[in-house]
């Protein structure tokens, strides 16, 4: 039947209940009152068949009631103590003589106060469970009853001390109740079908010393032969090895194999479960966070303070974006749970440093381009986090070659504020340039590009009436009337004075083009996304409106360069496309 506590277990000797052998099989079904008639007809029918060889009649029971339960009943027996049996040859559950030489098919009897256990053995040393068989109780029976039982079915010495538990479940959590010799089988509230785990005392000492009932038990499997290939035990110096019944079953419900995985550059994160061999790990879902960092160490083979582990995404199959903190977590159970779904990916990398001393610093990653706003080089840095923009720069200038000189005519050395400068990007927009004395704690790199560049050299000298003003690359889509920014803005200098012509040749000059090459692109205003092109002698700068700061320019005005079609190349051409059209997506239920 099906319990409670959603285990299977043998509940009635079908001899007893239904004396008649004609009756239907699907009419062997098991109670329940609550479900209607109609419902528990479609339900399963269950049963538990045993061989049973050699019985032999009960010995003489003792008084007061306890002895070793026998196996059957014969016919003598059962009919004084409960009653006539079921007759008839044919009839399920009928007493025969074994002595009769014409019947040669018998049915074992169970008294009505008999309790059917399963018996299993726990090895420590070992770390084994082993079934030895069953046993048929009585309700009366205590403890000292099943001792002698339980030491023959395992082949124990006589005067070897036990400790017996119950088995109540295991899918849901892991309880064991101790059998005690102040109850009776039927106080203690077992009945057929039930499990008996017994060990032997004294519990042993676990291999290497330490406590032997571990509050954090090794993943170790139960049977090494039912372990995955390459997936070995857990090294009983990250967690004791459990010695005894109640932690040995919890250590096998908490057990789980990581698949460790090298967390891969952001740029190389596809399918990187399918390319790669994961480490295989077994570990146990209650080890802390120092447990598990100190067991990839060994595995990897490096200082666990350096190791920084990373989440799996169950639903996109790829490391979550930010790595767990030093000690974020205080579980393996924690680290594998993802959006309410259980994973059992981990990703690992090797830092640099330990790392808490790298939790304490601020990482920025930092897109170089040089003057004809290309990127170059991508830089990643670790900083004190009260460290400013300015000093950031201080060290970027240290890493990069720069092409603009870092003096003036007289050689008077600009600061930083006039040499160079960091820009927050997004969808090939700049949304802000940074102050110098901005906190590099405060922004954010995962979401913005940032990018840094030096400073051209015309605007180191800008006049009080000059103006910086965006540039961005757009092709006008008109089937569809929208303005398609592409590749990298950049900033120039407006001045009172500039028409078309100056305007066309400075970026052209920025850029590295030639004035016949520059030719083939429109100049145009952008307003609140209308296009407005540029008149060869109308001043650029009344095209734009006033700003609150002139350092950024307005993000709705800004000045276009349009290319005659989309941009070149299959990859910038699925980046446009793909904004405008239906994508699949996919349901997780």
């Amino acid at each position: 039947v099906n319990r409670q506590n959603k285990t299977f277990r043998p509940d009635k000797p079908l001899q007893q209940e239904y004396p008649d052998e004609m009756t239907p099989i699907m009419d062997l079904k098991e109670d329940q009152p609550a479900v209607p008639v109609y419902a528990r007809a479609q339900a399963e029918v269950r049963l538990y068949l045993e061989v049973v060889e050699d019985a032999q009649p009960p010995p003489a029971h003792p008084s007061g009631g306890v002895a070793a339960a026998p196996p059957f009943a014969t016919p003598g027996e059962y009919a004084d103590t409960y009653g006539a049996p079921p007759v008839g040859a044919g009839a399920v559950g009928a007493l025969v003589d074994p002595m009769d030489a014409d019947v040669s098919l018998t049915y074992p009897m169970l008294r009505p106060d008999d309790i059917f256990l399963f018996v299993k053995f726990f090895d420590p040393l070992e770390q084994s469970l082993t079934f030895v068989g069953t046993h048929l109780a009585r309700f009366s029976d205590r403890l000292s009853s099943l001792v002698p039982v339980l030491r023959a079915l395992r082949g124990l010495p006589e005067n070897v001390e036990l400790e017996v538990y119950e088995e109540v479940e295991f899918e849901a959590q892991v309880p064991f109740t101790r059998i005690v010799e102040a109850k009776t089988l039927k106080e203690a509230e077992l009945q057929h079908g039930d499990i008996i785990v017994f060990q032997t005392l004294p519990i042993p000492e676990p291999p290497g010393g330490g406590a032997a009932t571990a509050t954090v038990a090794t993943p170790m499997a139960v049977d090494a032969s039912a372990g995955e290939p390459g997936v070995g035990p857990l090294d009983p110096s990250v967690a004791p090895v459990p010695m005894t019944i109640p932690h040995f079953f919890e250590a096998v419900k908490n057990r789980v194999t990581v698949h460790l995985f090298k967390l891969p550059q952001v740029s190389d994160t596809a399918n990187i479960r399918e390319r790669e061999p994961p480490i295989k790990l077994q570990m146990d879902k209650r080890m802390t966070y120092d447990d598990v960092v100190a067991a990839v160490g060994r595995a990897v083979g490096c200082n666990p303070a350096h190791v920084r582990l990373t989440m799996h995404n169950c639903y996109t199959e790829q490391p979550k974006p930010q790595p767990l903190k030093y000690r974020g977590v205080e579980q393996l159970l924690e680290m594998l749970m993802s959006f309410q779904k259980t994973s059992d990916t981990l990703y690992y990398e090797v830092l640099d440093i330990p790392l808490v001393e790298y939790d304490s610093k601020k990482s920025l990653k930092v897109s170089w381009h040089n003057q004809q706003c290309e990127e170059t080089k991508v830089l990643n840095l670790l900083l004190a986090k009260e460290t400013t923009v300015g000093q950031a720069l201080e060290m970027i200038a240290q890493q990069v070659d720069l092409e603009l000189p870092t003096a003036d005519s007289a050689g008077v050395v600009y600061p930083v504020s006039k040499r160079l400068r960091m820009l927050e990007l997004f969808t090939a927009r700049i949304y802000k340039v940074f102050a110098y004395d901005e906190m590099i704690e405060n922004i954010n790199d995962q979401y913005w590009t940032i990018r840094a560049e030096e400073v051209p050299m015309e605007e180191r000298e800008m006049g009080p009436d000059d103006r910086l003003v965006h540039v961005r690359h757009f092709h006008n889509d008109v089937k569809l009337s929208m303005i398609n920014n592409f590749g990298d803005p950049f900033m120039v200098m407006l001045t009172p004075a500039d028409t078309q012509g100056t305007v066309r040749r400075r970026i052209a000059q920025r850029l590295k083009m030639t004035e016949e090459d520059f030719a083939q692109f429109k100049i145009a205003t952008i307003n609140f996304g209308r296009v407005s092109y540029l008149d060869d002698t109308e001043p650029v700068l009344g095209r734009f409106r006033s700003q609150e700061t002139a350092a950024t320019g307005n993000f709705d005005d800004y000045l276009g360069i349009e290319h005659p079609g989309p941009p070149a190349g299959p990859q910038a051409r699925k980046r446009l496309t793909s904004r405008y059209h239906d994508k699949p997506i996919k349901i997780y239920g």
